[in-house]
């Protein structure tokens, strides 16, 4: 490789350098993902294949069922006529048939009570096949509580370096939940495949957790490791330098709490009571809000519809040129290597909609006269990439929150984010996620942000089932747009309480629209009998201590996801995995009940709010419509292999 001025050897080894450094933590993560899956995969396997056992089963058991019916019968007769049971029994089958039906009905009862675990030993031989590359590949660490598990990976590392088989007599076994125990540990010793199985599963679950974490890791790394650094958290904080809306003393917000939910559940329950609530009733123990009515008349669809048909059609290619006059927005593709702005406008163009309409560059050239296959790829390698479609994406939403006709759809101070699933086909389609509900088609999901002016100012690709509420935070805090939302939309799939809890600090009004909120439970800060008519719908006390005794983690925390130290949806995403064994965790549920509590009242007692969440959620979903439509080749599959091609669509 010569050298260059550009590139000296000095800075071009440092490049290499990094590169590798991020690439093997890229694959670390990569590994661990797949090991998940893998795992997932076989255990569901075994759930299914335990369950149509159970059904291939169903007409022995019946006939079982038929049989004892007829022995009890007989059984109730010879006592109420006082001759000998045994002779009844003789009068249905044979003795030596009653043995052999009870030794049947014993053995169908086990296979149907099995736990369908046991049916892991089968996937035995396939898990051997990475299973020991991954361990002594890896390097785990933990907080104390994981030790015993990383004692069991060592023991495994070691049985697995020494050929040995069996599972030593003193291995660890501390880690091993009761599910798994009457599997690993049995009469004959420690079950050596069971053993490593556990051992696998356990460190999944911990690695989600983050009590155990990675060397070399992005996201499996120490919980720590992805704060603002303690000491700057103490600089900061010792000089008042925190741009968050939590004060310094938890007392003093406990205090406002108390008194603002207190307030806010007298009004509700007078407000029951007086059934002075407009659309809200008590119905059979439980809270019902009826739905709204539609509030745009007749005329204005039809008005619409006229307006519509006198805008003159514009071809999409003329249409991005005309943008581009207006925003140059395309002065951020620039190529990778020197930076400079594509030239060629009309190959740039060309393979942003072979993106967007998912045509492909081979396709679009063939419909594109004057461009060539080579040329298209040549752009796409080099000069669209995502952090240039983001930029480029800023400067579109700027300009269309700014445009006069904007106002008129919104504030611009709003949005709502939802999911969107679209199928995968190809060779991408193994690594699709399958949602029961969408059907066994493989699929992803991309994440959109959309403003109150139909901007979509933040997407992000997904796995298709993830749970969605750790990444409504990503959009509002790291867009690079210039419009500030200030309350934002989501439906159920984007709810959890850590959410509620970190949105007020973060400066955010978490407005949700709740599908299952009459069976969800209110929460108090005074005993529930205070509140007669509310009682039944209250859940419980706030734990007022854990929010204290966290009170500075909470604000280390919320710091850090404010200035970026840390995605908020890794963070929330390992908050949620295990609750029980993080004190942060519980303490932000807390606290995050207590948000809810207050919303909850406000949906009940607001209307113009239950009316601006479904407006604004609509707005999302007319924005999936267009999506929809233009990414129409292939029948809508996606087909690209990696994440950044995903993200990058």
């Amino acid at each position: 490789m010569s050298s260059s001025p550009r590139f000296p050897p000095g800075r071009r080894y440092a490049t290499l350098v990094a590169l590798l450094l991020e690439w093997a933590a890229v694959l670390t993560d990569q590994i661990l993902d797949l090991h998940n899956r893998v795992f997932t995969a076989d255990v569901r396997q075994c759930e299914h294949a335990q369950a149509a056992q159970i059904q291939t089963r169903g007409r022995p058991l019946a006939e079982q069922v038929r049989l004892y019916g007829q022995v009890g019968r007989a059984l109730i007769d010879a006592r109420a006529n006082d001759t000998a049971p045994y002779e009844a029994v003789e009068a249905v089958l044979s003795w030596e048939g009653f043995v052999a039906a009870v030794a049947e009905a014993e053995r169908l009862a086990r296979s149907a009570t099995a736990d369908s675990l046991t049916l892991l030993r089968n996937y035995y031989e396939q898990m051997r096949r990475y299973a020991p590359e991954l361990l002594a590949t890896l390097t785990f660490a933990g907080a104390p509580t994981s030790t015993s598990l990383l004692q069991a990976i060592d023991v495994l590392r070691t049985m697995n370096a020494e050929g040995k088989k069996k599972v030593p007599p003193k291995a660890p076994t501390g880690f091993i939940k009761p599910r798994w125990n009457p599997l690993v540990v049995t009469s004959k010793g420690v079950d050596r495949a069971f053993y490593e199985f556990c051992a696998l599963h356990e460190l999944r679950q911990s690695l989600r957790a983050g009590d155990v974490w990675v060397a070399g890791s992005n996201q499996y790394r120490a919980f720590a490791d992805y704060l603002l650094p303690v000491a700057a958290w103490k600089e900061r904080r010792d000089r008042n330098e925190v741009p968050i809306t939590l004060p310094s003393d938890a007392a003093t917000w406990l205090e406002e709490q108390r008194e603002a939910l207190h307030t806010h559940l007298t009004a509700l329950a007078e407000y029951l009571a007086a059934k002075e609530l407009t659309d809200v009733r008590l119905e059979h123990k439980r809270i019902i809000v009826t739905g709204l009515s539609k509030a745009v008349p007749a005329e204005a669809e039809q008005l619409a519809t006229q307006l519509y048909r006198r805008v003159a059609p514009i071809k999409i290619t003329e249409l991005l040129l005309a943008i581009d006059a207006l925003t140059d927005f395309s002065r951020h593709f620039t190529h990778l290597h020197t930076g400079v702005p594509a030239t060629n406008r009309a190959a740039l163009f060309a393979a942003i909609l072979a993106d967007a309409t998912n045509l492909g560059v081979s396709k679009m050239a063939s419909a594109c006269p004057g461009l060539s296959e080579a040329e298209l790829a040549w752009v796409s390698d080099w000069y669209l990439r995502d952090d240039a479609y983001t930029k480029a994406r800023a400067d579109l939403v700027n300009a269309q929150h700014e445009q006069w006709l904007a106002q008129f759809y919104g504030t611009g101070t709003s949005s709502s984010s939802d999911g969107q699933r679209f199928p995968m086909g190809g060779r991408r389609e193994a690594q699709g996620q399958v949602i029961a509900r969408y059907g066994p088609e493989p699929s992803t999901m991309f994440y959109t942000h959309t403003s109150d002016r139909y901007a979509p100012f933040a997407i992000r690709a997904i796995i298709a089932n993830a749970h969605q509420a750790p990444y409504v935070l990503d959009g509002l805090l790291y867009h690079e747009s210039a419009i500030s939302i200030e309350e934002h939309y989501t439906d159920t799939g984007g709810v959890s309480d850590h959410l509620f809890a970190l949105c007020p600090p973060l400066g955010f009004r978490f407005c949700p629209c709740i599908r299952d909120l009459a069976d969800r439970k209110l929460y108090t800060m005074r005993p529930p009998r205070t509140y007669p008519t509310l009682e039944p719908f209250i859940g419980g006390l706030i734990n007022t201590k854990r929010i204290n005794d966290h009170w500075d983690s909470i604000r280390h925390l919320v710091i850090s996801l404010k200035l970026g130290t840390v995605p908020a949806s890794r963070m929330l995403q390992k908050l949620a995995a295990y609750p029980r064994q993080n004190g942060l965790a519980l303490a932000l549920r807390e606290m995050g009940r207590i948000a809810r509590t207050r919303y909850t009242i406000r949906w009940y007692q607001e209307p113009p709010l239950r009316r601006r969440v479904t407006v604004g959620l609509n707005k999302g979903e007319a924005r999936h419509a267009l999506a929809r439509a233009v990414c129409f080749h292939r029948r809508g599959l996606i087909q690209d292999r990696t994440v950044e091609d995903l993200q990058q669509r």
